[in-house]
């Protein structure tokens, strides 16, 4: 008789409960455009996305720098916390804004040439300890980083991965919460595209119980774990949010 993992437990216990890890992929893609930027989405992933021009944050004194925002309302993961929504931003590379703020030079800056270097290289992501971020931190760090890949665009290329952000305290889990995260450029340089999507994992728990002992052995874990998973145990499936990432057209106008 065949023996189950404890992954293909937790995944086939999922199906059994009815949880929103087995939603189906999406077979249907509407597209939408603001201000130069357009990409297509599943019809399962929300009820509507709306782009804006809106400002990031690049330091905790309240700098700021334009950007496009993509929100998406009545997003396909319920209860994601207010700090960590689903959205795409694109903004300029070379402000005079970003490259003169001493926090950002310190940190956004050489994230973006780190992230322009690893695209020109291409080399293998595995083993990576950390993708380039390219936005504010604010204390947190990238717990994990699990199933990092390049995707290409039609006007540039990026990091597709999954991670976890937050303080090192406490296990992993969906509500960390663990996010699939794009990280983009440009072919000119231009223009940074930023994607974060809140995911509901059928293998994590639901709630963070404190952890003890080896916190990074026990990050660990759970990143090995997230690499041997199937698609259908993500909410929403990281394909779909592939597609989103691979669909982009960057043209940005008015910023």
């Amino acid at each position: 008789m065949r023996r189950l993992s404890l992954v293909s437990i937790c995944v086939l216990a999922a199906s059994f409960l009815g949880g929103q890890a087995f939603a189906q992929p999406s077979r249907h893609f509407k597209r939408t455009a603001f201000a130069g930027v357009s990409f297509s989405y599943g019809s399962s992933l929300a009820h509507r996305v709306v782009g804006a021009r809106g400002h990031l944050s690049i330091d905790l004194g309240g700098t700021t720098i334009p950007a496009i925002d993509f929100s998406f309302s009545g997003y396909l993961v319920k209860s994601v916390p207010t700090y960590a929504p689903p959205e795409i931003q694109i903004f300029a590379a070379n402000t005079g804004t970003l490259l003169k703020n001493p926090d950002a030079r310190t940190s956004i800056v050489p994230e973006i040439h780190q992230l322009r270097n690893l695209l020109a290289a291409h080399r293998p992501l595995t083993g990576l300890q950390a993708i380039p971020y390219v936005l504010p931190r604010m204390d947190s760090a990238e717990r994990i980083v699990s199933r990092a890949h390049y995707i290409h665009f039609k006007d540039g290329s990026g990091i597709a991965f999954v991670t976890a952000m937050g303080m090192r305290v406490g296990r992993i889990s969906n509500a960390t919460p663990v996010v699939w995260a794009f990280r983009g450029l440009t072919s000119d340089g231009r223009w940074v595209i930023a994607a974060d999507f809140p995911l509901r994992v059928s293998a994590l728990p639901n709630t963070s119980p404190p952890g003890q002992g080896d916190w990074r052995r026990r990050d660990l874990k759970v990143q090995a774990m997230l690499n041997r998973l199937p698609d259908h145990a993500f909410v929403p499936y990281l394909s779909n949010l592939d597609r989103v990432a691979s669909s982009l057209s960057v043209h940005p106008t008015s910023l």
